[in-house]
């Protein structure tokens, strides 16, 4: 396969051809678009970059809120590709926008759905169980509804178990935290250590500072013929010169310097009488002094402001405990009664459930007379647990239960249908799914394996119905089906050398269609009957 471009129509799309043309192979190439785990080998040609690209309607109701939380331009028709480079390593892009193949992933079982023979997963999921009942009972919003607000209670009981995780930390470390908050407490923080530093230190020499201070104001002031004495009597002498303009400015300074002696002698007399020489007070000191150290050694700090935001963190810690018990108290109550009221809706739903699955065991019972298991009996068993237990479902468990034999004996479905049982079972699931919501884009991969004649013609109805809410790509051997088809490719090979062969896909016209369905009834070189037989197979 080296590059091909197929363009498919809304509803039914038929692909046909020989075994081993390439059909899966395109399938595959869907699967591995939307970020499935690829094998480098199976390339052709591995030294070149390989693209699968897709452009896929969306509605804007659906997906343009995903598609801006994941920062990603929308637009209706988007294209979806992914790069797989000649090192193995692959990129993924939506609408021209780098995304991760996890993200593909994600989107990929909303967006196709491949259903092939033996396909029993979606059986045991339970939300598609769930989805299945919901949708044939109309209770989709009721569903949904339930689901946002069990979310929002496990979000409140995760908020609370985190919130009594905290509590529970800070309970075990409470005496530890009131301990050296108290010890904090103890010391005198409202003084920077600087001062307390500088206090120190005229303490230490107050003996020594005070008889120096009292020297000076002695010989500044006190004494006879002091400085200021001096000062004043010079002053006085020269103050005719006032009057002088070359002297007044000078006359003025020596008036300032003198009132500003005075005001330092008198100001050095206050602090001499302020100094003490208290041994006790020093002592007193010298301590606080040194418990503030040692805390600030202790804490790994580097000033009193830090540690008075220590203090004051401490006493934040000590008051949310008391807070935050009484809130644990609340959350719990509120947690509890949301729980209580949850539990009483999900029993509605459950009632609600169990009305829907009578009309839908009903409804897929007959369908499955339409895709030829007439005596097959589905029985859709709901129970809960007592006390019940919540779930994003509600408390229902429920398990798919199938009789081969008329409604004999029922078993677990995956256990007792056989592969093209589950494969036929599944596609009336999804029957009845399209007609309620919209599916994905549904691919169908040989599910006819085993089926023939009538029970075939049966299958090609239900599909066609399938259609008429979907777009669905289908993969046969059965002409019974493929006629069925809105639009008709036909996968080939041709030989490009010796060695090598090339898949080709082309849509059929009217005149190539009824031809290949002639060929599928009869072989190569179909006879008049054969075609006779196709055209009728087109017209039913």
């Amino acid at each position: 396969m080296d590059n091909l471009k197929i363009n498919l129509e809304p509803k039914l799309n038929i692909l046909t051809g020989e075994t081993g043309s390439g059909k899966s192979i395109i399938i595959n190439a869907l699967g591995m678009l939307m970020g499935e785990r690829f094998e480098k080998k199976a390339l052709y040609d591995p030294d070149k970059k390989c693209i699968v690209e897709a452009e896929i309607y969306l509605s804007s109701d659906v997906w343009e809120s995903r598609f801006k939380a994941i920062d990603i331009d929308f637009f209706e028709n988007s294209i979806f590709r992914r790069e797989i480079l000649p090192n193995g390593r692959s990129r993924s892009f939506i609408n021209d926008t780098p995304v991760l193949s996890n993200q593909l992933r994600e989107f990929r079982s909303e967006l196709i759905d491949i259903h092939e023979q033996g396909h029993v997963q979606k059986v045991n999921e339970k939300q598609f169980q769930i989805a299945l009942i919901d949708s044939y009972g109309n209770i989709l919003n009721e569903s949904s509804s339930f689901k946002r607000e069990y979310e929002l209670l496990q979000k409140n009981k995760k908020q609370l178990e985190e919130l009594k995780l905290k509590f529970y930390t800070a309970k075990k470390e409470k005496d530890y935290i009131v301990f050296l908050y108290n010890e904090l407490n103890d010391v005198e923080l409202s003084i920077d250590n600087k001062t307390m530093e500088e206090d120190l230190s005229i303490l230490e020499q107050a003996e020594e500072i005070k008889h120096n201070l009292q020297e000076f104001i002695y010989e500044i002031g006190e004494k006879e013929n002091s400085i200021i004495q001096q000062l004043e009597s010079n002053i006085q002498r020269i103050s005719p010169l006032s009057d002088k303009i070359r002297f007044k400015t000078i006359c003025g300074r020596l008036n300032s310097l003198l009132i500003e002696i005075k005001d330092i002698q008198r100001d050095l007399t206050i602090e001499e009488s302020l100094i003490e020489m208290n041994a006790e007070k020093l002592n007193e000191l010298e301590a606080q002094l040194s418990q503030i150290n040692n805390l600030l050694n202790k804490h790994n700090l580097n000033n009193l402001d830090d540690l008075i935001l220590l203090k004051e963190d401490l006493s934040k810690k000590i008051n949310w405990q008391s807070h935050t018990k009484s809130e644990i108290e609340l959350l719990e109550k509120s947690t509890a009664e949301q729980e209580r009221l949850l539990i009483e809706s999900a029993k509605g739903l459950s009632a609600k459930r169990q009305k829907s699955i009578i009309g839908l065991e009903k409804k897929i019972n007959q369908l499955l007379v339409e895709v030829g298991i007439p005596y097959g009996k589905i029985n859709i068993n709901s129970s809960s647990q007592n006390p019940p237990v919540l779930s994003k479902h509600g408390i229902d468990h429920i398990q798919i239960l199938f009789s081969p034999d008329n409604g004999n004996k029922f078993l677990p479905l995956p256990k007792i249908a056989s592969g093209g049982e589950l494969s036929r079972i599944m596609l009336c699931f999804k029957v009845i799914l399209s007609e309620k919501i919209r599916l994905p884009i549904i691919v169908m991969d040989e599910i006819d394996t085993g089926v023939s004649g009538e029970v075939a013609q049966k299958v090609g109805k239900v599909i066609h119905k399938l259609s008429s809410h979907n777009q669905v790509i289908c993969i046969t051997h059965l002409p019974q089906i493929a006629c069925k088809g809105k639009t008709h490719f036909y996968v080939y090979k041709k030989s490009v050398s010796k060695s090598l062969k090339k898949s080709h896909i082309r849509q059929l016209n009217e005149k190539e269609r009824l031809h290949e369905l002639a060929v599928m009834l009869s072989g190569e070189n179909p006879s008049s009957s054969a075609i006779t037989n196709a055209q009728e197979l087109l017209n039913t």
